[in-house]
């Protein structure tokens, strides 16, 4: 399962990834039941979404990187 946020609230230990990344642009605006393909360096990979929830999420709060 992984949470689609925005750029800055990116955090892979999470499962939050961003919107822009290539599996969060083949899951948005999908449905339990749709097949989406995931254009993925090593070629097309399809997968089937399970469940969409949408829910707030907590996220930390941007950090300037050291």
């Amino acid at each position: 399962m992984v949470s689609i946020v925005g750029t800055d609230e990116v955090d892979l230990n999470r499962n939050h990834i961003s919107w822009v990344s290539p599996l969060g642009r083949a899951l948005m605006k999908s449905a339990v039941g749709d097949r989406v393909a995931l254009q993925a360096p090593g070629g097309t990979e399809y997968l089937i979404v399970l469940k969409v929830c949408c829910e707030r999420i907590s996220v930390e709060p941007f950090r300037v990187p050291p």
